[in-house]
């Protein structure tokens, strides 16, 4: 009997404690008139939807009143999807499949670009024998449009894309060279710099772990203040293109790593801070990192959770806001005070769903987009997506 008083005690005191702490330790609820998620996948009667099997979210970009996303199939003989979200009267408009553009045999790249055309760019790659194009994707009109703008290199796909400060030039890494190019978004030119290639060795290493070609290539592109770009080449090895001399420069500093698990390590995610430097994280082991682009001097941050692939970052007053996790390792949303030091891992994320009056969790959130009326929106790399508003 003793016992048991005691151990009930204790229940009621940990129940307390929880429920009075600051921090949910399973996961971060949001609030409900400001934090909640949108269903791509179930919605109302009549609405459009995001068919099941095509609609997992690979990159968003807000383009004028709508934010564009493309989507990667899950299923086999399935279509990625181009797709149009109204983020203010909170519905999905429409979608083309890239069947219909005569896009057959790729996949979407990592990043989307939004041009100072109000554009927004993305780019395609498939195997080692496909050659990806670059589109334009038009959201303005009353249906999306998407052009061709024709391709960078022969037999060679878009992995990412990054646009310069001005709007008026994008940046990409090849797939699967991970060679670096420009494009001119008036003169409609692309150009091939050399420098950023994967060497003889990086892919012989590659090849010894058995991880793919994806593995080591550069996912993201940082640009500083100064509008030069930063990413990953063989074995972590950072490059940095200067727009002003047009060439790419391999730093002799790398991204930080584990022992032995060098061949396979990329930069994942970039953001830059108001101070100058640049923050960026990494694939397989999950580190975050600064770069001060005056000393091009790199410090390991450590780690937000045990899992790795830190695939968004976003700074807002003075902290990260990140994403980290992937595949089982379901994503955890974390933050890291930039004046103070130091991590807060939140866990999953859970938000109301309007559709279904009540919680929704977040397994697989894959990207964090700064809205221009102040939150956030999150995507979902899942087989039933939604879009999540956030306000950190």
């Amino acid at each position: 009997m003793k016992r048991t008083i005691l151990f009930s005690l204790a229940l009621a005191v940990f129940f307390l404690a929880v429920h009075g702490a600051t921090k949910v330790d399973i996961y971060l609820q949001g609030d409900k008139k400001t934090d909640y998620a949108i269903d791509l996948a179930h919605p109302e009667n009549g609405k459009t939807k995001l068919p099941v099997g095509s609609a997992n979210i690979r990159a968003i970009a807000e383009a004028g009143q709508y934010v564009v996303g493309v989507t990667r199939p899950e299923y086999g003989g399935r279509s990625p999807l181009i797709f149009r979200f109204d983020p203010r009267n909170e519905k999905l408009v429409d979608y083309v499949t890239f069947a219909s553009i005569n896009e057959k045999g790729t996949v979407p790249a990592y990043g989307l670009a939004t041009g100072s055309d109000n554009a927004v760019y993305a780019g395609t790659f498939g195997d080692t024998l496909t050659t990806g194009k670059l589109f334009r994707i038009d959201a303005s009109g009353k249906a999306i449009k998407a052009e061709a703008l024709g391709s960078i290199a022969d037999k060679q796909g878009i992995f990412t894309l990054a646009i310069s400060p001005a709007g008026g030039k994008l940046y990409g890494v090849l797939f699967p060279s991970n060679g670096f190019f420009v494009y001119d978004i008036k003169a409609k030119k692309a150009e091939v710099i050399k420098g950023a290639e994967l060497d003889s060795a990086s892919k012989e290493a590659v090849h010894a772990v058995h991880n793919g070609l994806e593995s080591p290539l550069c996912r993201a592109l940082g640009i500083d203040k100064d509008g030069k770009v930063y990413g990953n080449t063989g074995m972590g090895q950072l490059f940095c293109y200067d727009p002003k001399t047009n060439k790419v420069e391999k730093l002799r500093v790398f991204l930080p790593y584990e022992q032995n698990r060098k061949a396979t390590n990329r930069v994942e995610s970039w953001a830059l801070a108001a101070s100058g430097k640049l923050y960026g994280g990494t694939s397989i082991d999950g580190y975050l990192f600064s770069l001060d682009p005056k000393t091009q001097e790199v410090i390991n941050l450590g780690k937000p959770i045990a899992a790795g692939n830190l695939k968004s970052l976003v700074i807002r007053n003075n902290v990260i806001h990140g994403l980290a996790g992937d595949g089982y390792e379901y994503t955890h949303y974390f933050t890291y005070d930039l004046a103070k030091g130091g991590f807060e891992d939140w866990g999953l994320l859970r938000f109301y769903d309007k559709l279904i009056d009540s919680r929704h969790m977040t397994y697989t959130a894959c990207q964090m987009l700064p809205l221009k009326e102040g939150r956030l929106l999150i995507a979902e790399d899942d087989l039933l997506p939604g879009l999540v508003y956030f306000k950190p």
